[in-house]
């Protein structure tokens, strides 16, 4: 029955888009193929209410589309659009702004401010608000998550003495915008100009006004900068940014960047794809053509990026002094007095040389000859992409190891990117970390960002991996954000940017692993590495496991299997989520709770009220590893530890049989204490293999095992690079791998 919903609904989806395509083309019912009329059931009507519906979702300009011979009045067309753009939290309509605050005089600030009032007065929470609207809210309003809640609970506190909601509710809001970042280089035009409101205006203000009257769309820079923000905020003019092809747009790590929800409407969805895709050496309309989207829509999103400061274009040469040979300043004298920081000036992450991360990366300008390699003329554009997926970014947010790697975080998991030009800021925070005085999961944290620091220094800037077209650089890439583009752009963006694509190890269960034959990955290449069904052709191989049952979804458990009487501690695991560890007591709840809504593992976890002991053996495997696998030394002759745990009997047989010693990534190894175990060999069970596929050229290279301590990964780092040179130093070495 899902399969069949599933079915339909992508039947709807496709039958959407071919509808779309023709409202795109501007195409007149007349002139419509009889086979979409039928789509439509040959009705008119509904092919106008369709028409006029995807106008408004997409928030079209009436003027350049097929809408207009549909809606003769064309501000009626823009009163429903601002209306229903408001009703579903969409983002203010800033490429129509011309037409909404001359003619409608609709601001950005009015807008929001309703939008507020009816969030507030239908009692939504603030998370209800989609990301990029909540944060355009905040620049606007200056009303935040912590703003958002104070306001509600003054009103909660007298509601049931007041009748008049939403007047209100009203006046607890800001009657005026805060905004405060504009631009020298952003243009302004006149916006509504009553005759009352000039009245009001001192003789400044109407000055520079009756200057944009009679010239027309300014630069903002060559007019007083608090006139500028004072008419804006008064609604008398409006802000276009300018973006062109040839420009070159670079993402910082996020600031004021709001995590709320997703709201998935079509603009939405082209701010995450850009998002994901653009980086400083592509030009916006090369950015188009990856992305197989119109260049206005990208400029409209690019704009947007600029206009929250989550985005700098880098085209935009900075605002210099006054000219020294005696000539006119070209920009009005307030933009060089003013303190603030300039929305194009260049990030500090991009600047700033971050000399305690060990290994400071130039910024790279892609027409540089720096760019071609002095031996043999080649061209260097591409770069390493380390795939990680969303628990990394949940470990660097919920460890509280800085502000400043929160704010990495954020841009990690909203963006799906880390830029190589953020890396050396990135790993000077990571630098702060430290693996001593942490407890518990804090501790566990800290690895991971000591881990992950550490692999960035190897894979970035490493002489000895030297992979065709690469500069050296290394971007980190999160699988679900470029997962979600479609196929065919996943795979033009990831061959245009990158001649190497290397994964975390493990990566999630509910994150599908980046699959590509180019470039060259080392990482899973199917999910199904990560699936129970891989845990238990593990435990057949090593002839060795937990104790586990696996109950189909659905079922109903009223008693737990006689293996599990003497288990104090078990794991319930879900599909595709995390374990979760309980007492034997609180089991059958918890199993029934989870088998509502997908399969469970059950799996003994511990027979003493005591967390087990794991220990990681790194692969690929030593020679002597490799040569015991053969000769199976007696189990009860062994106290195993992290120095001999590799010549384990289920290590050797897993070695063997699944040829460990020749991928990367590490076997866990879990100690049971069975009361009745006889021997010390039969405590120490495989838990899961994580590795790396070998690709067809059979070549190696270092990656991150997210649940290594600090000594294994040293201990992993050393034999990746000993195996290297001595597997790979004669071979291969068209590709310069040590």
């Amino acid at each position: 029955r899902t399969r069949s919903k599933r079915c339909a609904g992508t039947m709807l989806k496709n039958l959407e888009k071919d509808l779309e395509k023709y409202v795109q083309s501007q195409c007149e019912w007349e002139k419509l193929p009889q086979h979409t009329k039928e789509l439509v059931e040959n009705n008119p009507k509904k092919w106008r209410a369709f028409v006029v519906a995807y106008s408004m979702q997409h928030q079209l300009p009436w003027k350049t589309n097929l809408v207009r011979a549909l809606v003769p009045d064309e501000l009626a067309y823009y009163e429903q659009l601002v209306h229903q753009s408001r009703s579903s939290l969409m983002l203010y309509p800033y490429h129509l702004a011309e037409i909404l605050v001359r003619r409608l005089r609709v601001t950005a600030f009015k807008y929001y401010q309703e939008m507020m009032l009816e969030v507030m007065v239908s009692e939504l929470s603030y998370d209800a608000i989609p990301n990029f609207t909540a944060a355009d809210c905040l620049r606007h309003l200056g009303i935040g998550r912590n703003e958002f809640i104070d306001i509600m609970n003054k009103y909660r506190a007298k509601a049931w003495i007041l009748k008049k909601r939403k007047a209100t509710i009203k006046a607890m809001l800001p009657s005026s915008s805060v905004f405060k970042d504009i631009d020298y280089w952003w243009d302004v035009a006149v916006g509504y100009a009553p005759e009352e409101e000039l009245k009001s205006l001192s003789e400044v203000e109407r000055a520079t006004l009756e200057y944009l009257v009679s010239a027309g769309t300014r630069p903002a820079g060559q007019l007083d900068k608090q006139t500028i923000l004072t008419l804006y905020k008064r609604g008398l003019i409006y802000i276009n940014i300018p973006v062109s092809n040839t420009d070159l747009i670079a993402v910082p790590p996020l600031e004021n960047f709001v995590m709320n929800r997703v709201l998935g409407d079509y603009f939405e969805n082209l701010l995450y794809n850009v998002f994901v895709s653009i980086n400083e050496r592509t030009t916006v309309e090369q950015l188009a053509e990856v992305l197989q989207t119109d260049v206005e829509n990208v400029k409209q999103a690019v704009s947007l990026y600029i206009r929250l400061g989550f985005a700098k274009n880098k085209s935009v040469d900075a605002m210099t002094s006054e000219n020294t040979q005696g000539k006119t300043a070209r920009w009005h004298q307030s933009w060089y007095q003013a303190q603030t920081a300039s929305p194009s000036s260049p990030s500090p992450v991009f600047t700033r040389a971050a000399e305690s991360a060990g290994n400071p990366a130039p910024q790279v300008d892609p027409t540089s000859a720096d760019l071609i390699d002095d031996t043999d003329g080649e061209l260097k554009n591409k770069r390493i992409g380390f795939v990680f997926d969303s628990t990394l970014t949940a470990f660097l947010m919920m460890g509280n190891l800085g502000p400043g790697l929160k704010t990495h975080a954020v841009t990690m998991f909203e963006v799906g990117k880390l830029a190589d030009e953020a890396i050396d800021d990135f790993i000077s925070e990571l630098n702060k970390v430290t693996s001593t005085g942490n407890e518990g999961e804090a501790q566990s944290y800290a690895e991971h960002a000591i881990t992950l620091r550490e692999t960035m220094k190897f894979l970035r800037r490493n002489k000895a991996i030297k992979v065709p077209n690469v500069d050296g650089g290394l971007d980190l890439l999160r699988c679900e954000r470029i997962n979600a583009l479609d196929a065919t752009t996943r795979l033009r963006i990831l061959q245009k940017n990158y001649s190497l694509l290397v994964s975390m190890a493990p990566i999630a269960a509910d994150s599908p692993p980046v699959s590509t034959c180019s470039p060259l990955i080392f990482g899973p290449h199917i999910p199904e590495v990560n699936s129970l069904w891989f845990r238990f052709y593990v435990y057949k191989i090593a002839e060795a496991g937990l104790p586990s049952v696996l109950y189909p979804k659905g079922s109903i458990v009223q008693r737990l299997p006689p293996m599990f009487d003497d288990a104090q501690r078990l794991s319930v695991l879900a599909w595709q989520h995390e374990a979760a560890v309980v007492n034997r007591g609180q089991v059958l709840s918890l199993l029934n709770n989870k088998l509502r809504t997908s399969p469970v593992l059950l799996q003994v976890s511990s027979y003493t009220n005591q967390s087990p002991t794991y220990i990681d053996v790194p692969l690929p495997a030593d020679d002597d590893t490799d040569e015991a696998a053969s000769s199976q030394p007696d189990a009860a002759a062994t106290v195993w530890n992290e120095s001999n745990i590799s010549r384990h009997p289920a290590v050797l047989k897993l070695v063997s049989n699944l040829g460990l010693h020749r991928v990367c990534g590490y076997i866990r190894m879990v100690h049971v204490d069975r009361p009745d175990n006889t021997t010390d060999a039969a405590e120490w069970v495989p838990l899961q293999v994580w590795y790396l596929f070998l690709t067809v050229y059979r070549l190696f290279v270092f990656t991150l095992g997210m649940h290594l301590s600090f000594n294994l990964f040293l201990c992993f780092a050393s034999k990746i690079s000993a195996h290297l040179r001595r597997e790979f130093g004669k071979k291969h070495t068209h590709y310069g791998y040590p």
